[in-house]
């Protein structure tokens, strides 16, 4: 104990004893006083109709002039569940309250009086219709697979949409929301991943779920041609005979090993528009190849066919 003063080490637990006991009647004379303080307390919305929502944030916290007890007013501050309430339930669109005294709650049981709202002095309420709409999900995925291999087809994602809800104002161009950017490596089979959303940066507007799964099909790399896909005419005239030569086009893809196995004649379209046809330059017109599964074209041949074109 040589920290303590000569003076003090005597008798110690019996003025450590004193010390306290005057302490404690001290905090029993200082809390039973009546003071002036300022409170900062929240604020919250209250008949708000279920069809409505604010358009716009408003004040979250009220600073208020009360006056109380001194141990009501430590309990206000350590413990507080005071707050100031706006009824709303008579605003149809827009609307401003003053804020009185009246609005502010006080726990029962303590002595405290609310005698001025010094800040804000009003609350300018605008509402707006409440709406829900479903919007599809945009993903930012970078995808790269190992050499030799490839990705089938789009990335699937669960779910494939999300509920955004807020004010109809809001929501009317709102017409898709992206996933944040993310980036698959070096992929060589089926891969997971879990994306957060992009969130809108709007006051009262909320996605519903906040992160989704998406799944990346990835196949080894295959090979293969197609021969004799028929070449058909897109926009050909009324009273004209079309013959093509050749009729047919072989055609060279890659893909998934087992999309490229199944795929069939009719899922490749070999087509030359009758709008690309000149005679004067010409017989040739270039072929247009669409596929509907997720292959890539290599190579056709031939790539060009001639047009003989005769009046009925």
């Amino acid at each position: 104990m040589n920290f303590i003063p000569r003076w003090l080490q005597s008798n110690f637990p019996v003025k450590l004893g004193l010390f306290i006991l005057a302490s404690l009647l001290w905090f029993l004379v200082v809390t039973e006083r009546s003071y002036e303080s300022v409170l900062k307390i929240p604020i919250r919305i209250e008949g708000l109709p279920e069809n409505k929502c604010l358009l716009k944030s408003v004040a979250d916290i009220a600073e208020v002039k009360v006056k109380a007890r001194g141990k009501s007013l430590l309990q206000l501050r350590l413990i507080s569940k005071s707050y100031l309430f706006l009824d709303v339930s008579k605003i149809s669109d827009e609307g401003s309250i003053k804020l009185r005294t009246e609005h502010v709650v006080i726990p029962r049981g303590l002595e405290v009086t609310p005698i001025d709202i010094i800040n804000p002095d009003s609350i300018t309420i605008e509402l707006d219709d409440l709406a829900e709409i479903q919007v599809p999900i945009r993903p930012q995925i970078k995808t790269i697979p190992s050499p030799g291999y490839t990705v089938l087809g789009h990335i699937e994602l669960e779910p494939s949409s999300v509920t955004v809800k807020g004010p109809r104002s809001l929501l009317t161009n709102y017409k898709a929301i992206e996933s944040a950017p993310a980036e698959m490596k070096d992929i060589r089979r089926n891969t997971a991943m879990l994306l957060d959303l992009m969130l809108p940066e709007m006051f009262g507007v909320t996605v519903t779920p906040t992160k989704i799964n998406a799944l990346v099909r990835v196949e080894r790399l295959g090979e293969r041609t197609i021969i004799g896909v028929p070449i058909k005419v897109t926009n050909s005239p009324r009273r004209r005979r079309i013959t093509l030569q050749p009729s047919s086009v072989d055609i060279k893809i890659t893909g998934g090993v087992s999309v490229i196995a199944e795929l069939t004649l009719n899922d490749l379209t070999a087509s030359v528009d009758y709008n690309d046809y000149h005679p004067g330059r010409g017989n040739s017109v270039k072929i247009n190849i669409t596929s509907s599964k997720p292959v890539d074209i290599v190579r056709f041949d031939p790539e060009e066919v001639n047009l003989i074109v005769r009046r009925l």
